[in-house]
Order: structure tokens, then sequence, then C-alpha cells
């Protein structure tokens, strides 16, 4: 199964809300669906980047991943002792993207995915979201 992740900037139609989102997709034969799916507002526009920045892990060296993540999970697998909708993890079939997220008590979220560059996983994204502002 194929994974993929991709960040960038939001616009409301009316031009009054800015922000984000960070999804990561899942291939399901032809078709891709998302596994997970966030961001945030912010006051002022995201600049687009010029290009996409692209970054592929690396097929190198994979008999040094750990084993427990060569081995298929189901998307959005629990996280021992959490509720689903306050954590969950995933990782490419051979374990060369994998990720994490935790929503915390107060509101506060986070996000970490990392690559293989063919020794050791690599953070590639590390996303830290305040609690929303009562």
């Amino acid at each position: 199964m194929r994974r993929a992740l991709n960040r960038g900037p939001w616009t409301s139609a009316s031009g009054k809300s800015h922000g984000y989102f960070t999804t990561v997709w899942m291939r399901h034969g032809k078709s891709w669906r998302w596994d997970y799916d966030g961001g945030d507002s912010l006051a002022e526009p995201m600049a687009m980047p010029k290009r996409p920045r692209v970054q592929r892990a690396s097929c190198g060296g994979k008999a040094r991943i750990p084993s427990e993540y060569r081995q298929e999970v189901k998307p959005t697998e629990k996280i021992a002792g959490k509720p689903p909708a306050d954590a969950g993890q995933g990782r490419s079939a051979d374990g060369t993207l994998i990720y994490e997220w935790k929503v915390a008590a107060s509101g506060e979220r986070k996000f970490e995915a990392k690559l293989w560059d063919g020794r050791d996983y690599r953070t590639i994204l590390n996303q830290h979201i305040a609690a929303p502002k009562e």
C-alpha cells in the first residue's frame, strides 16, 4: 500500500480566512484516500511555494528498518491505551514512511512524520498546534 503526505495553504472563498492543511494519503488500488487530515487557521495567508518540495524515502538499507515498522498496519491504527480520537499512527507497507498524531485533553495537537533515509528515520514534519483559545 502506497502512502504520501502533502501540506499546503488554504484560503476561504471570501479570502477572509486562511490556514494550512496536512494530509496523509493511502493508495487503494487505483484510487487515493486520506488516512490523516489536519491543519489550522492562520492570521495571515501562508506563502505558496514556487515549486513543490518533494522528499522521497530511500529503499536502501531496508533490512535495517526495525521489524515493527515493516509490518502492515491498518489505517489510523490506535496507539495502545489511547482512544482512537486521541492518538493514532500509520506507516507505509515497507516502513519507509511512518507518522503519528496525538490530541491532548487541552486540545493541543501534535503530528510527526518520518522518512527512512537508508540508515535511519529522518523527521520531515513535526507540527505542534496550540489548544484552541477559550
